[in-house]
C-alpha cells in the first residue's frame, strides 16, 4: 500500500558557517494531485508484484507491459475531484460498463450498492470477486453489486471478468478517477453505499467470505 510523501531535510537546511539555522519554509498542504500521484504509484508496484504472483500460479495470461503501458501517458486526477465521505451522500459519479452504456451513481438508489475496485493484475482481487459473484446471485434485487476495472485494458478486463466467472455488470476507470473519489491507495477496494446513496463504509485490501458478511451484516444489509 503506498505511503503519502514526507517532507524531507534539504541541503539548505543545514547551518551555515555563523552557526544560524535559517528558518524553514512553512509546509504547503498536500493537494489531491500529489495524494492521486502517489496512490497510481502504488498501483503500478502493486500491480507488478500482484502479476509476478499469477504467472507463479499460472493463472494469467495478461502481460504487465501491455496492463501497465498507458500508465505514463494517464494524466493526473484534476484538482476539485470529489472525495467520498462516510456518513455523507456518495459523490455524483458516471458509471461507463465495460459492457457499453453509461449511468449516474445516483441512479441506482433505492437498493443498497457494493462497488468493488479491481484490476486484471491484482491477485486479491481474481480471489475475491467470485465472492461478490456469489454475493450477488444470493441477494438478488435486495443489493446490487458494481465492479469498477482501475486503469486497465480492455483485453485484460475482459480476461479477468471470464477467469472469475463474473457476470455483474462491471464499470471502466481508465485513468482511477473513480478510484481517486472513493480514497482509494491500494487494491482491491470495496465500497458499501446504502440505499439512499449514503457512503455506508468503505475498506481496503481483499476480504474473505466472513469479512464480505461482516460488512453486510453491520451495516444492515440483507443479502440472504
Amino acid at each position: 500500500m503506498s505511503t503519502l510523501p514526507t517532507h524531507d531535510q534539504d541541503a539548505d537546511d543545514q547551518p551555515g558557517d555563523s552557526g544560524e539555522r535559517p528558518s524553514r519554509p512553512a509546509r504547503q498542504p498536500i493537494g489531491t494531485r500529489t495524494l492521486v500521484g502517489a496512490a497510481l504509484v502504488g498501483l503500478c508496484v502493486a500491480a507488478m508484484f500482484s502479476f509476478i504472483a499469477l504467472r507463479e500460479l499460472g493463472d494469467t495470461s495478461v502481460d504487465p507491459v501491455d496492463a501497465l503501458e498507458d500508465l505514463a501517458v494517464v494524466p493526473a486526477v484534476p484538482e476539485g475531484t470529489p472525495t467520498a465521505v462516510v456518513g455523507e451522500p456518495a459523490p455524483s459519479v458516471r458509471l461507463d460498463y465495460l459492457d457499453g452504456g453509461r449511468q449516474e451513481l445516483g441512479e441506482l438508489r433505492g437498493t443498497p450498492v457494493l462497488l468493488n475496485f479491481w484490476s486484471s493484475t491484482c491477485a486479491p482481487c481474481v480471489e475475491e470477486m467470485p465472492l461478490f459473484q456469489a454475493v450477488s446471485e444470493r441477494a438478488g434485487d435486495r443489493l446490487q453489486v458494481v465492479g469498477i476495472d482501475v486503469i486497465d485494458t480492455a483485453e485484460g478486463a475482459a480476461e479477468q471478468l471470464r477467469r472469475t466467472g463474473v457476470t455483474y455488470r462491471n464499470a471502466d476507470d481508465p485513468r482511477g478517477e473513480l478510484f481517486a473519489t472513493f480514497a482509494g491507495t491500494a487494491l482491491p477496494r470495496t465500497v458499501l453505499l446504502g440505499a439512499d446513496g449514503t457512503v455506508l463504509e468503505m475498506v481496503g485490501g481483499a476480504l474473505d467470505e466472513s469479512g464480505l458478511d461482516d460488512l453486510l451484516r453491520r451495516n444492515g444489509v440483507d443479502a440472504g
